[in-house]
């Protein structure tokens, strides 16, 4: 019997210690603001990689009579030398 009752003290310090830890340990953190997010324009996708990004912060390339967008120089050439390969 007594060492049924030793768990069950055991077993609520460690209830009370976890639920006490947590309670406290949430009001200890700093709580994390959201920046104000500069709002999108348009999004458009890289036809390379498939991101989306800013049409204002996207490489563009002039392809036929429209624009093609980009998230880098990197996707606008190796999506040209495919376009010239297919």
């Amino acid at each position: 019997m007594f060492v049924i009752r030793l768990l069950l003290y055991a077993f609520m310090i460690v209830g009370a210690y976890l639920l006490l830890r947590r309670l406290l340990g949430s009001a200890s953190r700093p709580k994390t603001t959201v920046e104000a997010a500069r709002p999108v324009s348009q999004l458009v996708q890289d036809p390379n990689c498939g991101v989306y990004l800013d049409v204002q912060e996207a490489v563009r390339r002039i392809v036929g009579n429209g624009q093609v967008f980009f998230c880098s120089e990197t996707c606008a050439d190796a999506w040209m030398v495919k376009k010239r390969g297919a």
